[in-house]
């Protein structure tokens, strides 16, 4: 037998084919088992607000030389 019958064998084209089959069954596993779903937890705490008041004046609070009216601290905890 020739390396060209050899090649040409339908045995040969189905343990290829089955081996592939299993190699991409496998990656695709690998990539699913990736995916999770997350819990997430925000938490929100002002900590500044602007104000004009008469007997203590104005109160401005600014980021990055804007002005704004509140500033808060967000906490975000993610939970697999």
């Amino acid at each position: 037998m020739e390396l060209i019958d050899i090649l040409k064998s339908e045995y040969l084209s189905i343990i290829f084919g089955g081996i592939a089959g299993i190699i991409t069954a496998w990656i695709t596993q690998r990539v699913l088992h990736k995916r999770g779903v997350f819990r997430y937890y925000v938490n929100h705490n002002r900590i500044g607000m602007s104000g004009k008041d008469k007997i203590f004046g104005e109160v401005q609070i600014t980021w990055n030389q804007t002005n704004i009216d509140d500033l808060f601290l967000s906490t975000i905890e993610i939970k697999k």
